[in-house]
């Protein structure tokens, strides 16, 4: 996969030139580990931005840090997981009747900002035992997405589908949109160092997506149903853009937008990750492998 080897060329390059960085007295320091957690979707398909059961996927990644002296730190992290959403779990009669749902994996690559607020001077040393950080998390990142659905026992690809007649040869219809987006993350982080190399992470942040088709529901119109015939797989669109009007509920009439284009979509990243340090605190060393693979630093 491309994005998997363009993140361990980027792990690696970043260690090399840390590895090679000697100091008299060491102030930054490199970690490495991985994370596991949940993701969990806000936007069209969920009722409000607070928690609600359905909507938790699970995620796993992996993350390099560099730290300078216990107070900022710059990280670069791949999360793969996934996110859903369902109209069925909504209470408002009018979300019902669309019937909308969607499930996507994704990817997400990003670079994170951090600054400890608390406890900034407390020294790791060797003996170090027991230590907490907690963190202010800022930073960017790219997620790639893929909104689909279920269709007579097929997993149906909704962007390609054009569920807002993207692909209707038809001006006033929306151009398909891309399934890359940029995303701005706030939130926040405990680091507790348990031991002479390791570290916990507890994290929580929220990605404000640019981009109002996570779930595949933007601002658009409902497609006119005499336009469906140009479109491909009409009888496939007919069902996902008219699941209720096509049983005689005109709820979803169209003409009717099928979602709010006021607010992008989002989701919240959380979990905890397990991170080594992968620097010697000792003057003038640099990197070491643990112990496990060699006990040789170079």
């Amino acid at each position: 996969m491309k994005i998997l080897k363009l993140l361990f060329v980027f792990l690696f390059v970043f260690s090399l030139s840390q590895a090679h960085a000697q100091y008299r007295k060491r102030d930054w320091h490199v970690y490495a580990g991985p994370s596991v957690g949940g993701m969990y979707y806000v936007g069209d398909l969920k009722e409000t931005r607070f928690a609600a059961s359905g909507y938790t996927n699970p995620s796993i990644g992996l993350r390099v840090m560099s730290q300078y002296k216990n107070l900022i730190a710059v990280q670069g992290s791949y999360t793969y997981g996934s996110m859903s959403g369902y109209d069925t779990l909504i209470s408002r009669s009018w979300a019902i009747n669309r019937a909308y749902e969607f499930t996507s994996r994704t990817h997400d690559l990003e670079v994170l900002f951090k600054y400890t607020f608390f406890n900034q001077n407390k020294r790791i040393t060797r003996s170090t035992k027991f230590v907490f950080y907690p963190k202010i998390i800022a930073g960017f990142g790219v997620i790639n997405f893929k909104p689909m659905r279920e269709y007579q026992g097929e997993m149906i690809d909704l962007r390609a589908l054009g569920t807002e007649g993207q692909y209707i040869d038809n001006p006033a219809y929306p151009d398909p949109y891309g399934n890359w987006a940029l995303g701005f993350k706030l939130g926040n982080e405990i680091s507790i160092v348990t031991g002479k190399r390791t570290t916990i992470d507890i994290f929580g942040y929220y990605t404000f997506a640019q981009t109002d088709y996570l779930d595949d529901v933007g601002g658009g119109a409902h497609i006119n149903v005499e336009d469906l015939a140009q479109a491909p797989n009409a009888d496939v669109l007919a069902a996902f853009a008219y699941p209720r009007v096509l049983q005689g509920n005109l709820t979803s009439t169209p003409g009717n937008t099928r979602g709010s284009s006021e607010y992008n979509d989002g989701y919240y990243c959380f979990g905890i990750a397990i991170s080594y340090r992968l620097t010697e605190l000792a003057k003038g060393s640099g990197m070491s492998l643990p112990p496990l693979f060699s006990r040789r630093n170079f």
